[in-house]
Parts: C-alpha cells; sequence; structure tokens
C-alpha cells in the first residue's frame, strides 16, 4: 500500500506540533513492509524531517523516499521551482492514501483514499472572541471546511477534538476516528 504525505506542514513549519506529528506518523508507518511511505516536500526548512534518520543513498530514510531541498531556498528562487514542479509530478501518480498535512484550498496528491487531520477547532470555538477574531480567522475556517469536504476520512487528535468537529459540521461520526 502506497501512502503519501504532502508538503504543507513541513513548508510551513520549522519546528512544532502538527510537523513532529506528522513526521513521527511518517517514519512509524515506513517501519511496516506491507506499506510504501512518501514525504513530498521538496521545498522545507523543518527541523524534524532533517532529523529523521537517514538510510541509504539520495535521501532514503528508514524506508521512506523523502524529496526535497534541505534548507533554506528563496521561494522565487529557480531552485524553488524546480522544487515545486517536482512536488507536482511527485503528487501526480495515485497513492492509495493521500495525507494533508494542513489546510488548503487546494486537494494535493491523486488517492483512493483521502485523510484530513484536525487538530483542534479553536478558531471556531473562539472566532468572536477578540484574541482569535483576526483577518485570517474566517478564511481558516472555510478553508479548513473545504478540506472536510473532501475528505474521505477525517482523524481527530482527541475525543474532545472529535466532539467539536462533529458539533460543528455535518459529518458522518464513522467518518471521524481519534487517534490520540
Amino acid at each position: 500500500m502506497k501512502v503519501v504525505f504532502d508538503h504543507q506542514a513541513f513548508a510551513m513549519q520549522r519546528f512544532g506540533g502538527i510537523s513532529r506529528h506528522f513526521t513521527e506518523l511518517a517514519v512509524g508507518l515506513a517501519a511496516r513492509p506491507d506499506l510504501s511511505v512518501r514525504v513530498v516536500a521538496p521545498i522545507f526548512d523543518n527541523a524534524y524531517l532533517r532529523a529523521a534518520p537517514r538510510m541509504g543513498p539520495n535521501g532514503v530514510r528508514r524506508g521512506l523516499n523523502w524529496q526535497g531541498a534541505p534548507h533554506p531556498v528563496k521561494f522565487g528562487s529557480a531552485r524553488a521551482w524546480r522544487g515545486v514542479e517536482r512536488l507536482r509530478a511527485a503528487l501526480r501518480g495515485p497513492a492509495d492514501i493521500v495525507a494533508e498535512t494542513y489546510y488548503s484550498n487546494r486537494a494535493y496528491g491523486v488517492g483512493r483514499v483521502r485523510i484530513v487531520t484536525i487538530h483542534d477547532m479553536i478558531p471556531e470555538i473562539f472566532a468572536g472572541r477578540h484574541q482569535f477574531a483576526s483577518a485570517d480567522a474566517p478564511t481558516l475556517i472555510d478553508i479548513k471546511r473545504r478540506c472536510l469536504a473532501r475528505a474521505d476520512h477525517v482523524i481527530c487528535v482527541s475525543h474532545t477534538t472529535r466532539r467539536d468537529l462533529l458539533g460543528r459540521t455535518d459529518l458522518d461520526e464513522a467518518q471521524v476516528s481519534v487517534i490520540p
């Protein structure tokens, strides 16, 4: 079975819980002999991804086919555009599972099953409060809604997040799992 993780969390976070979560998940899944796991991140500045154990030539790490420019790459440079083209090419091939690592208007990759992970519902719960009221909040909420609409399955990191998600969307309970 072929599992592909997209680039989003690794391109936006140098450190952080979301990118660490997906790095650990990819490394753990890659240890299984029945899975082919790829993190397709041609441009990243993520410490967890960079520190993942290396095995073999060409950046293959623990059975993972990592594609990436180590860092930093200036966006807009020729090297960055080559990375974007590699991302598009790598995500074109069909996978059994595509895991979106963050929320995007656009679906990256082609897979039989698309999985979206919800870490919390803070913007939705506290949208009207001053500290969470920003120009970006409605946009993030709308983008997250679009991700959920295209997801075949949703993973929540806690039962509380699952409860909050199901209380604010029309998702079927069977479509949402908790993996702490």
